[in-house]
């Protein structure tokens, strides 16, 4: 949406005692201005990934192709759990969340600014077959950090698994 302001001034010129000056026209001018107003479109994004953790490396391969969107292992074994979660819309977020409850992670990002991410690790030991789903919400805001009225959190899901592997080939 736009806005356009026209601001047209006029005045006659005259003595100081406020008598017109003869043989002068009015001055005039116009200044035109228009603004270009940006609609808000949140958007979340979250990339839910895991892998078996064989070396106790504390989510240092979150984030490469090592963590997928499936892993096996055998009962008991660590695995990591990855979060990626980004601001992909136009506004800054807020109040940022990245809630699982198939595995109990319920985690305060905070804010995230346009274009920014932030990456949540979470260790865990397999206790059986599990998809999960992890959900990233968060509220969109002005640079003051306050909310903008009438506009939706910005929601996203995706989904991992961890399989039992019982060593039968």
């Amino acid at each position: 949406t736009d806005a356009e302001n026209l601001v047209n001034v006029s005045a006659k010129p005259t003595f100081p005692d406020g008598n017109p000056i003869g043989g002068y026209d009015d001055v005039k001018h116009s200044d035109p201005s228009s603004v270009s107003m940006i609609v808000p479109k949140p958007s979340i994004s979250i990339d839910n990934k895991v892998y078996l953790d064989i070396v106790d490396d504390n989510g240092d391969q979150c984030g490469t192709d090592n963590a997928t969107d499936f892993t096996a292992g055998s009962l008991n074994a660590a695995v990591i759990y990855c979060f990626n979660v980004t601001n992909t819309g136009n506004t800054l977020l807020t109040d940022v969340h990245i809630k699982n409850t198939d595995i109990g992670l319920d985690f305060v990002v905070g804010d995230i600014e346009i274009g920014d991410w932030y990456m949540v690790k979470d260790s865990k030991l397999i206790e059986g077959n599990l998809t999960n789903a992890a959900v990233a919400t968060g509220t969109p805001a002005y640079s003051d950090r306050s909310d903008i009225p009438n506009v939706d959190k910005a929601t996203h899901s995706d989904t991992s698994a961890v399989g039992v592997d019982d060593g039968i080939s």
